[in-house]
């Protein structure tokens, strides 16, 4: 079945044509590099939680077992914490490093 929908370039739709557009540079380029920048924050920080929470329900674990007090809990907690975060600032130097690649240079600036 044809579509009944009426394009405005269609002269018999009762329309002037429109005229087309010349843009130099549409804002919605960069909208998806944004988007996937955000993203990786966003995963970033979630990996960050995972880092730090799964360790801990481990030490948890491993304390109810051998009737440790928090010794494993805040040892496998802290180790996690640290692990977490040197993951977290290679997500951010990397970024930051292929963003500085990217970006153009500037005329007479020197490689």
């Amino acid at each position: 079945m044809p579509s009944t929908r009426l394009s405005p370039a269609v002269p018999w739709a009762g329309l002037p044509p429109r005229p087309e557009r010349n843009v130099v540079s549409s804002p919605g380029n960069d909208r998806g590099r944004i988007e996937r920048s955000y993203l990786r924050y966003a995963g970033a920080g979630f990996e960050l939680a995972a880092a730090i929470f799964v360790p801990t329900l481990f030490g948890l674990w491993l304390d109810h077992k051998i009737h440790t007090t928090p010794l494993f809990t805040v040892v496998l907690c802290l180790l996690g914490f640290a692990g977490g975060a040197i993951n977290l600032i290679r997500t951010v130097t990397a970024d930051q490093s292929r963003q500085g690649a990217s970006k153009p240079k500037k005329p007479g600036q020197q490689p």
